[in-house]
C-alpha cells in the first residue's frame, strides 16, 4: 500500500488547498462555483489516477524489483492497482467536504470504514487469508468512497464526464502500453530500463490524452 499512496504526493500537494477555496465559495452561497470547481478538480484527478493506475498494473514485475529486489510483490500491487483511482478520488473528496463544513461527516464515514473494516478482517481472513485481506481492502476502499461521493453529491452538482475522463484514459494506457511494448520490447530489469518504459508509456498515455482533447472541459 506504500508504493501505492506514495504518487498521491502530488494529488495530496493541492487538493490541501481547495479546502479555503471551498470554504470561501461556501460562505458566499457560490454553488455554481463549487460545482464547476469539483469537475475540474475531478478531471483533473481521473486522469492522474488512471496514469497511476496503468504504471502499478503493466509495470508491476519492475517496480516490485526496483523496490524490493524481487517479483513476490508484482501480483499484489497489480491485484491493487485499480483501487489508486478511488483512493485518490476519495482523498481529494474528504478535503472537499471538509472546505463545506462538513468535518464531522468525513469523520463519521471513516469511523464507519474502520469498524466496518475490522468486522471483514474478523470474518474473511480465517477463512481466505491474504486473499480475504484482500478482499477487505476492496470493500473497505469502495465502501469509503462511495459514501464519501454520495455526500458531495448532494452538495455540489456534477456530472462524471463518462467519455473524457473514463473511457479515454481507459484507452490511452492500453494504447501507451503497447506502443511502449514495441519500442522497449526488451524485457530488462535495470533501473534505467525500468524508469525509461515508464517515461514512454505516461508520455504516450498524456499525449494521446492531449490529441483526443481529454482534458478539454
Amino acid at each position: 500500500m506504500p508504493v501505492l499512496l506514495f504518487p498521491d504526493v502530488i494529488i495530496s500537494s493541492f487538493s490541501n488547498l481547495v479546502v479555503p477555496e471551498y470554504a470561501y465559495f461556501d460562505t458566499k452561497k457560490s454553488y455554481d462555483h463549487i460545482s464547476y470547481l469539483t469537475g475540474r478538480i475531478f478531471r483533473i484527478t481521473f486522469l492522474f489516477s488512471f496514469a497511476v493506475f496503468g504504471v502499478f498494473f503493466f509495470y508491476a514485475k519492475e517496480i516490485s524489483f526496483a523496490v524490493y529486489q524481487n517479483f513476490e510483490i508484482a501480483n499484489y500491487l497489480k491485484i491493487l492497482s485499480p483501487l489508486v483511482i478511488f483512493m485518490y478520488l476519495d482523498g481529494i473528496i474528504d478535503n472537499i467536504l471538509k472546505g463545506l463544513g462538513k468535518q464531522v461527516k468525513v469523520m463519521k464515514c471513516n469511523i464507519l470504514d474502520l469498524f466496518t473494516s475490522i468486522f471483514f478482517i474478523t470474518s474473511f481472513l480465517p477463512l481466505l487469508g491474504l486473499n480475504g485481506y484482500l478482499l477487505v481492502i476492496y470493500i473497505s476502499e469502495l465502501l469509503n468512497f462511495s459514501i464519501s461521493l454520495y455526500q458531495l453529491k448532494k452538495l455540489a452538482s456534477f456530472q462524471i464526464d463518462k467519455v473524457n475522463w473514463l473511457l479515454k484514459p481507459i484507452i490511452g494506457i492500453g494504447v501507451s502500453a503497447f506502443v511502449t511494448k514495441l519500442l522497449v520490447p526488451s524485457i530488462s530489469f535495470e533501473l534505467f530500463s525500468i524508469v525509461l518504459q515508464i517515461a514512454i508509456f505516461l508520455s504516450g498515455y498524456f499525449v494521446f490524452l492531449l490529441i483526443s482533447h481529454a482534458f478539454e472541459v
